[in-house]
């Protein structure tokens, strides 16, 4: 049985909120004092359109280990670019587990996670070159790093660091072509 914890529009919470195992929590533009999402822990987000979605403003700290699940109002299809920022905080730190099951998007199109150290956000991105998690382009150590700080698509996975080693230096950059330069003439 689930123990459900929900903070609605208009809550703020001073205090601090701690997400045990077999619990839940949703959120609809909230505010908390600090936040720790325990494993085994869920947190609800529903997206309704670009526009209208949970989010929740923490003024503290908030330590992440449980699970995201993603949700879209039916008959939404947010379209690629679209940004989500879900969680904004004075400090995140964890990585947390994202279920998309309930989210399905529009063929070509994938879940990227921007989870920096006081944001977390959702994006709406066409997939590029395998690895190419920041999608500039080119696989690097920007990429690697981003993998480390758990902004791939599954964070902190084996599939991702894999797909990463095995694409390291590719580019979608078209190399030019390249032709003869005539020697200037002499004088």
């Amino acid at each position: 049985e689930w123990s459900t914890v929900t903070v609605r529009v208009g809550v703020s919470v001073t205090g601090g909120v701690t997400l045990r195992a077999d619990s839940r929590m949703t959120f609809d533009n909230a505010t908390i004092g600090s936040l720790t999402h325990q494993a085994g822990a869920d947190i609800g987000v529903l997206l309704q359109s670009a526009s209208t979605f949970d989010s929740l403003a923490v003024t503290g700290t908030v330590t992440l280990g449980g699970d995201i699940l993603v949700s879209l109002l039916p008959g939404f299809a947010p379209a690629i670019g679209t940004q989500f920022p879900i969680l904004t905080a004075g400090s995140i730190t964890g990585i947390p587990t994202f279920d998309f099951s309930q989210a399905p998007l529009a063929n070509g199109l994938i879940w990227n996670v921007a989870l920096s150290p006081t944001s977390l956000s959702l994006v709406v991105a066409a997939p590029g070159i395998p690895g190419d998690f920041n999608l500039n382009g080119l696989v690097d150590g920007a990429d690697f790093l981003l993998w480390q700080r758990g902004g791939s698509p599954n964070p902190l996975s084996s599939g991702d660091l894999a797909l990463w080693k095995a694409n390291y230096g590719a580019s979608a950059m078209a190399t030019p072509a390249t032709s003869a330069v005539p020697e200037p003439h002499a004088w």
